[in-house]
């Protein structure tokens, strides 16, 4: 009897040590698949959006960056006008000829470096220049001049005007031939006066160019037409050479 007891005893612990295995091995398999806590989760996410957004400043540029994508204090070399045509770019309307006078360029006196600032400053203004009329009451003759030159220095008299832009001055006068001068002698009492290096002289009028006494260039034309002569004149520094040719041009083919 005490033998089957034993035995018996042994099969009911057999049967509760496996049963005990069975739902602790149960246990830690549930523990190996446990999901994270959602808290976790969140963090992550909140570290995803603290990565992906950038402190904005209060002119719509980000934090370090303007709105144009250069980080602040950078220089920023952006391509000008003249750079898209060299490249071969259309605008909209026409654009200015290099040395029309028409400034691309916030500052003109870039667009030409080593040239003086006054001779940049006429460069400019005979560019935006147009045609304007002088009219002399008293002798009858009309001059044209470029717009951006003022009236200096009117003459009491009323034979003639003087205009002026920075250095560069045009004349134009009439006087009457008291001494019934012929053209070739008004010419060489003018030569008397200025350093000619170049004249000539044809039918009714001469023209001469040289240095006046304080050392300007001067180009001159005088035309005697009846009893009066009517002269057009321009005196200019030597550094305004380049610029006044147009000028010089036009008095070469005054008729009063």
């Amino acid at each position: 009897m005490k033998r089957i007891f034993t035995f018996l005893l042994t099969i009911f612990l057999s049967l509760i040590l496996t049963s005990c295995f069975q739902l602790v091995k149960k246990v830690f398999e549930l523990g190996s698949h446990t999901e994270p806590p959602v808290k976790d989760s969140v963090a992550v996410v909140d570290n995803i959006q603290k990565v992906d957004s950038v402190p904005v400043k209060e002119d719509g540029g980000e934090d370090g960056f303007d709105n144009e994508g250069f980080q602040d204090g950078e220089p920023k070399d952006e391509p000008s006008a003249r750079d898209f045509a060299d490249e071969g770019g259309d605008f909209d309307e026409p654009q200015p000829n290099a040395g029309d006078g028409v400034m691309d360029e916030k500052d003109p006196y870039r667009r030409y470096p080593g040239v003086p600032r006054d001779v940049v400053s006429f460069r400019v203004k005979m560019g935006e220049s147009h045609p304007r009329h002088y009219h002399n009451d008293r002798y009858g003759f009309n001059f044209v001049y470029p717009s951006c030159f003022y009236r200096v220095n009117n003459s009491q008299n009323g034979d003639g005007q003087a205009f002026q832009c920075e250095q560069v001055v045009l004349r134009a006068f009439a006087e009457n031939n008291v001494l019934n001068r012929s053209i070739g002698e008004a010419l060489r009492i003018h030569m008397e006066t200025y350093r000619t290096t170049y004249r000539v002289q044809r039918g009714n009028h001469y023209i001469a160019s040289g240095y006046t006494p304080n050392g300007w260039v001067y180009y001159e034309k005088c035309v005697l037409r009846g009893d009066v002569f009517y002269t057009a004149r321009i005196d200019y520094p030597k550094r305004y050479q380049n610029d006044v040719e147009g000028i010089i041009s036009d008095i070469a083919a005054y008729q009063p």
